[in-house]
């Protein structure tokens, strides 16, 4: 009798993992650089149903219903439960600090949080909540560049280092010059996601830049 029971208990396990298995549907994919193929690994994909992304107005900019974290092999992984009938079509964009972002399809968006109106540009492709998505890439493209950029004694050139919000709109910019190296000055680009353009230059004399260093002349005697 107690085998009977354990069979049936088993069993009733099985049935219920069934039943959950399908409920629920997998996406998942890599975000790599364009050019390199490097594993995308500080930022995040985000995720947005038809059903909400209607709720927006066309200048609006969106935001998601469900947000994973890349990993160290710039994995992301989304569980759908597929008979939420607000996930029957969704879509996918990235969010990365240092790379101009994409919606599904490869489309570039406007800004990191991307507008309505860039879910109706051509190629922007969705996908169904009833479906296994597995194996989806995105490539996409750094936003630094680095310029040496001429002060007015006409002479020297400062190594200059931008981050683009936006591959196309206007954007405010934050200015940092430092003394201690632009290169460690990548995390600002954190206000790339708000739509500030991010520009970190090395100070006269330091680092990549050109001149005399005299930050702290007069101070130290």
């Amino acid at each position: 009798m107690r085998k009977w029971r354990d069979l049936c208990v088993v069993l009733a396990v099985l049935l219920g993992l069934g039943a959950l298995a399908r409920g629920a549907t997998t996406t998942s994919g890599t975000v790599v650089q364009s050019g390199s193929g490097a594993a995308v690994t500080w930022g995040w994909v985000g995720l947005i149903n038809r059903q909400t992304l209607n709720l927006y107005a066309e200048g609006q900019q969106v935001w998601f219903n469900q947000l994973a974290e890349l990993d160290a092999a710039g994995h992301f992984s989304f569980t759908i439960d597929d008979s939420d009938p607000s996930y029957g079509e969704f879509y996918l964009y990235t969010l990365s600090p240092l790379h101009l972002n994409e919606i599904s399809g490869g489309v570039t968006s406007t800004l990191a949080f991307p507008l309505r109106s860039d879910f109706s540009r051509p190629g922007v492709v969705s996908f169904s909540g009833s479906a296994q998505h597995t194996g989806l890439m995105f490539e996409i493209e750094s936003n630094r560049s680095t310029h040496r950029v001429l002060m007015r004694d006409g002479l020297t050139e400062l190594a200059t280092d931008v981050y683009l919000a936006s591959p196309t709109a206007a954007s405010p910019t934050i200015l940092s010059r430092t003394p201690y190296n632009k290169d460690g000055m990548w995390a600002s680009a954190w206000y790339c996601l708000w739509g500030y353009n991010v520009v970190a230059q090395d100070s006269r004399g330091r680092f990549a830049s050109d001149g005399v260093d005299a930050i702290f002349r007069g101070w130290l005697g």
